[in-house]
């Protein structure tokens, strides 16, 4: 159960971040090539893709690997559920955070400082995922690595759908370094690494390193864009 508690609290609080910094060509291209891989994604109205995630945590002895599904929509919604090893949900509504595990009896809003940090994670993701760059360039150096780089696949966890397994993971893909300009970030975030894949690209990976030598990497997969959401898609309902 602690164990549990411990990875559900830094997985959320330290999705989205994790890495050795590549070989980077220069940094203005490198800003241009992914301000331009971004503002393709401001057509697209919605997300849905499934996750599977592996932690390298200094509070556990062996690296701890999870599976579940993110979805979100124009301009300010996100839903992101794990859904093996535990059950969690966290939901973003304009500027609330609902949230809700295996082991409560009903949805709660986040409140304080770690509401607010849930909040600007799943913000951020969610805006970047659709087109909007502009707190990438002012809040981060941008490298590029000068070619597509191998990345090997997700560890093994179950999927929610049995289909996912017949889609194999990108075999090399485009990758960009963010270094936070901020010190006091820095502190805590050494940098966030994005990967792209595809004619049209899409955001397949991300790798992420913090302090302590915590990092988590995440593989997206079973992507659709535009999908049809269910009413209550995006509304603190049901189980989590």
């Amino acid at each position: 159960m602690i164990t549990t508690r411990i990875v559900f609290t830094l997985g959320l609080l330290g999705a989205w971040l994790a890495i050795s910094l590549p070989a980077a060509s220069a940094r203005q291209p490198a800003v241009l090539d992914l301000k331009h891989i971004l503002e393709s994604f401001r057509r697209v109205h919605g997300l849905s893709m499934h996750f599977t995630c592996q932690k390298k945590l200094s509070v556990l002895k062996r690296p701890f690997v999870s599976s579940g599904s993110i979805a979100m929509i124009q301009p300010d919604r996100v839903r992101f559920t794990t859904h093996w090893p535990y059950r969690s949900c966290f939901i973003l509504h304009g500027n609330r955070v609902y949230m809700r595990t295996q082991n409560n009896r009903h949805w709660h809003i986040g409140k304080g400082s770690r509401q607010q940090v849930v909040q600007q994670i799943m913000q951020q993701f969610a805006g970047w995922s659709l087109g909007h760059a502009e707190d990438i360039f002012r809040a981060y150096h941008v490298q590029k690595t000068a070619s597509r780089v191998v990345v090997r696949p997700p560890p093994h966890a179950p999927r929610a759908q049995s289909q996912l397994q017949q889609r194999p993971f990108p075999k090399t893909l485009q990758l960009f370094t963010l270094i936070p300009k901020s010190r006091t970030v820095r502190q805590a975030v050494g940098a966030i690494e994005l990967g792209f894949a595809g004619r049209h690209p899409q955001l397949r990976w991300i790798k992420m390193q913090l302090v302590h030598g915590n990092n988590s990497c995440y593989w997206l997969t079973d992507i659709q864009i535009n999908p049809h959401f269910p009413p209550a898609e995006f509304q603190p309902k049901g189980p989590p």
